[in-house]
């Protein structure tokens, strides 16, 4: 990431203060109050992307301390016109729901919006520049609670082969509609992915396999041209130009595109060095292989 200058500096403090300042107040107290009640917790749709819903479950895996069960079914509340997702059980061919044998009258809990904000958008830039374990946490609760099925597992070993002798080296680059969840509203540019990924090829002796993901269609010409040397594992996305307004990201109710969503983060997760900008993506793949090496770029 490098030394971060002055302005830099208070632009992320404005942005992100502490979790605690970015609280949904009611989520937030009544999660205090009931944080330790036995409770069954049922993903809600809040009109955002795959992996942006995906954190906001972990925000409440990460506060309530007696979960007994999850219901990875996406419902949407009764007053939404939902076509973002399509089908009510868009998560539910993703996820095992997850049960424990218990006789506890359980506590309904509705996870519509975030606890707190400290795992998304613009806020998630603090835990890529703090120094507290939470990827470790996230990642131990991730490993407790969430089994994603095996034919999406076996689908994605079958589709990928990652060489073992090599050193792999991830990319994220997201389309600049997400800018605003930067910490100096702009993305990285791809010469910033080249200094690093130029420093870790080096490193490595040039042993190396790179995984680039994008919605891009500019960056995955950029950097195959580039760095044709090298193999380049690119997993499949949905694309469009960096001069669109805005990203191609709706699934209308696809459920192989949102298998390719949770395959493609995966995927990443695989490496030993990563190279991104903040994502809900990026912050998946950091709790899932919490032994990989980041390299956060503030653009």
């Amino acid at each position: 990431m490098g030394h971060l200058d002055e302005q830099t500096i208070q632009n992320l403090y404005k942005k992100t203060i502490d979790a605690h300042s970015v609280k949904n107040t009611n989520e937030y107290e009544y999660m205090l109050i009931h944080k330790d009640e036995p409770v069954s917790i049922c993903l809600q749709y809040n009109g955002a992307g795959f992996w942006s819903i995906f954190n906001k479950l972990m925000n409440y895996l990460l506060y309530y301390k007696n979960i007994q069960k999850i219901e990875f079914n996406v419902t949407y509340p009764s007053n939404q016109q939902i076509t973002f997702y399509g089908k009510e059980n868009f998560f539910n061919g993703i996820f095992e729901p997850y049960t424990t044998p218990t006789n506890n009258t359980l506590l309904p809990i509705q996870a519509i919006n975030y606890i707190t904000y400290e795992a998304t958008g613009c806020y998630a830039n603090w835990l890529h520049v703090s120094d507290i374990p939470w990827r470790k946490t996230y990642n131990e609760l991730f490993t407790k609670y969430i089994k994603i099925k095996p034919n999406i597992i076996e689908d994605l070993d079958a589709k990928y082969l990652i060489p073992k002798e090599k050193k792999i080296i991830s990319i994220l680059i997201r389309h600049p509609a997400l800018a605003h969840e930067q910490i100096n509203g702009r993305m990285p540019s791809f010469s910033q992915y080249d200094n690093v990924l130029k420093s870790l090829l080096e490193k490595y002796n040039h042993n190396c396999s790179i995984i680039l993901a994008t919605d891009l269609i500019e960056a995955e010409e950029y950097f195959k041209s580039k760095y044709s040397n090298y193999e380049i594992i690119h997993p499949f996305s949905l694309k469009t130009s960096i001069h669109s307004s805005e990203a191609q990201s709706v699934y209308n109710g696809d459920i192989n595109l949102a298998k390719i969503a949770v395959q493609t983060v995966l995927l990443l997760s695989k490496a030993d060095d990563f190279i991104f900008p903040n994502s809900n993506m990026a912050t998946a793949v950091l709790y899932i292989n919490p032994s990989l090496t980041p390299h956060f770029l503030i653009g």
